[in-house]
C-alpha cells in the first residue's frame, strides 16, 4: 500500500453537519454499542457492526457472517477497515 500525494477526485454527497452526526452516532456504536470490541485507548473510533443471518444469499441456516466496518480516529481518520468473520460462533474471542 502507497501513499496517495495528489488530492483524489470526488463528490460530496452529505453536508457537512450531517457528516459530523453520522460520525457521532458511530463513535457510540464504539463507545456504547455493539463494536466495543474495535475500541483502541487513547483515540475516537467509530465503526458499524452488521449481522448477516442463514437466509443472506443461501447461507447455511444455522450459521452468520459477522461484520465490522470502521475508521480511525474519527475526528480526522488515517485509517478505515472491514472485518468480516464467516462463523464467528466458531471463534472463541465472539462469545
Amino acid at each position: 500500500m502507497r501513499k496517495v500525494e495528489v488530492e483524489v477526485p470526488g463528490e460530496r454527497v452529505l453536508t457537512e453537519k450531517n457528516s459530523r452526526t453520522l460520525v457521532t452516532l458511530l463513535e457510540s456504536v464504539v463507545s456504547d454499542g455493539t463494536g466495543k470490541r474495535a475500541a483502541i485507548p487513547g483515540y475516537r473510533v467509530a465503526g458499524k457492526t452488521a449481522r448477516l443471518e442463514g437466509h443472506w444469499r443461501g447461507y447455511a441456516d444455522d450459521r452468520y457472517v459477522g461484520i465490522f466496518g470502521g475508521v480511525a480516529p474519527a475526528t480526522r481518520p488515517r485509517l478505515a477497515a472491514v472485518v468480516v468473520i464467516n462463523d464467528p460462533a466458531a471463534v472463541s474471542i465472539m462469545r
